[in-house]
């Protein structure tokens, strides 16, 4: 059974979202840009809302040369029945930097968060994805 939370740093963790009684689908294991592209893998109907976002993430990591590599996914229907969808996608290591996106669902329609970590030498710093998009490189 996969671990129930994920090392962010030697000193912080976050649940796995791949580990949820909620969840009625869960997938864990390399990342792929298809599952974001490719309507025929079976993870892009989970992560197809979130596509612009990626594609905009990927412009600003090319300059880091960082790229993502590991993802942790789970999907439920939320109480009103509608799809909600949590993960997180981490990047590799590159001069001590790495970064995790999190996106993060309830069970309450419209709630959530959309969040990086941004890891380096051991200690990270939560953004919100939009603020960090802003940000010129």
């Amino acid at each position: 059974m996969p671990n129930s939370k994920i090392n962010l740093t030697t000193k912080s963790k976050v649940n796995n979202p791949s580990v949820s009684d909620f969840n009625d689908y869960s997938f864990e294991g390399e990342f792929s840009e298809n599952m974001f592209n490719d309507t025929q893998v079976e993870q892009y109907q989970y992560l197809k809302n979130q596509k612009i976002n990626f594609e905009l993430i990927n412009q600003k990591l090319e300059y880091s040369n960082l790229f993502f590599e590991y993802i942790w996914l789970g999907s439920f229907t939320n109480i009103v029945g509608t799809r909600s969808t949590n993960f997180l996608i981490r990047t590799n290591t590159n001069e001590d930097k790495q970064i995790i996106w999190h996106k993060y669902s309830s069970q309450a329609p419209g709630s959530g968060q959309n969040h990086l970590y941004l890891i380096e030498k051991d200690n990270k710093t939560k953004v919100k994805l939009t603020s960090w998009l802003k940000q010129s490189f």
